[in-house]
């Protein structure tokens, strides 16, 4: 009786019914990974995390897309994903990184969780390239740095705004270095292969 009702969603209900698996085993990279590579065979299109669309867990959508769930990131931890969902739940969208640095607790969402989310595209929303998130200026001082300072300064409570600090480029991530990154903190890449896309 239970494989055939599990039969029957993954018939009728397969976004649903992988997604569901995919939250299941979220803390299991080897497990994911294979999940994925199912999805994919079955044409379930799997959208990459975004702190702008991503809940804890992988959801589907009324398209049958399944957005990749932010808890699925290594090191990130659940109160990490709390604190980026109940802010942006409680107000619109993350405008831009000075406004999610604004927002979150950086207690919480720290230096170390900043990197990660950049380097798996969680900020790729903004605009930005993911170098930029990681640049030194000059004088040394990191973006994330600059990102911090100017939310510590202009909390939204300030009659005259400040602008937003411009963020220095970092050295160009080489496109394979790039989707081994992705796979050490998902499981999976994004980022198509350059062999694929010469094709």
């Amino acid at each position: 009786w239970l494989a055939y009702q599990t039969a029957y969603l993954k018939a009728n209900y397969p976004a649903e019914f992988m997604a569901s698996l995919l939250t299941r085993r979220s803390y299991e990279a080897k497990e994911v990974k294979k999940l994925l590579e199912e999805c994919k065979q079955m044409g379930i299109n799997i959208l990459p995390p975004s702190v702008n669309t991503s809940g804890d867990s992988f959801t589907p959508d009324k398209d049958s897309n399944i957005h990749f769930g932010l808890c699925a990131i290594g090191g990130i931890g659940q109160n990490v994903v709390d604190e980026i969902v109940r802010k942006r739940n409680s107000g619109n969208q993350y405008k831009d990184i000075f406004d999610f640095a604004q927002r979150v607790n950086r207690n919480v969402c720290n230096k170390r969780v900043f990197e990660r989310l950049a380097l798996c595209g969680a900020f790729d929303c903004f605009g930005h390239p993911r170098e930029q998130y990681l640049g030194t200026t000059s004088k040394g001082k990191s973006s994330i740095d600059l990102i911090f300072e100017f939310a510590q300064s202009d909390n939204g409570l300030s009659l005259f705004p400040l602008d937003p600090p411009e963020l220095p480029m970092a050295k160009e991530i080489p496109l394979m270095e790039k989707r081994a990154k992705e796979c050490e903190l998902m499981g999976i890449s994004f980022i198509p292969h350059p062999i694929i896309v010469m094709w």
